[in-house]
């Protein structure tokens, strides 16, 4: 769904929820960060498999967007290795091309260690050995109702590679 991007506008990501209620509280994490969704996918309610693919490529395509976060704040009852195994897809598909791209990744729930485990293996390579990645962080339940963290997070994140993207153009 868009949300009325611009193109224009600073301070834009790319938006994946999972879960309705969970979708309330990323928009304020994000909001209160002074970050704004552009758009967003949720994929709640165990869809088809497709439909798991699909969605977390929804939030990225603008190439103006800061970052992109997926959350599930609440403890979802749907199987979130489906989740983590899109995810890692898509950031295998979109990252190489766009290097550095900010990622804050919030699974919790039904099969989490399983779901956390395969996004940390299927996106190593792309991360630190202590499993932050250059701009892809990996959260579970530690942070499952800290909208704030989450929001500062990817707010930060979205600052660094802005900053970076500002001195690859001066430079």
């Amino acid at each position: 769904m868009n949300m009325g991007y611009d193109e224009v506008s600073p301070g834009y990501v790319g938006y994946h929820p999972i879960g309705g209620g969970s979708a309330m509280m990323g928009l304020d994490a994000l909001n209160a960060v002074g970050l704004k969704a552009a758009n967003y996918a949720d994929t709640s309610g165990n869809p088809l498999l497709p439909r798991f693919t699909a969605s977390p490529r929804r939030p990225s395509p603008s190439p103006t967007l800061k970052g992109i976060c997926s959350a599930a704040f609440m403890m979802a009852n749907q199987e979130q290795w489906h989740h983590a195994h899109a995810l890692v897809k898509v950031l295998r598909e979109m990252l190489p091309k766009k290097p550095g791209f900010p990622c804050v990744l919030l699974l919790c729930g039904n099969r989490e260690d399983e779901s956390l485990e395969i996004l940390r293996t299927g996106l190593a390579d792309m991360m630190t050995p202590d499993g932050i990645g250059r701009r892809i962080e990996i959260y579970g339940r530690e942070h499952v109702t800290d909208t704030k963290f989450i929001g500062e997070r990817l707010l930060a994140l979205c600052k660094e590679y802005s900053a970076e993207k500002t001195s690859q153009k001066a430079g």
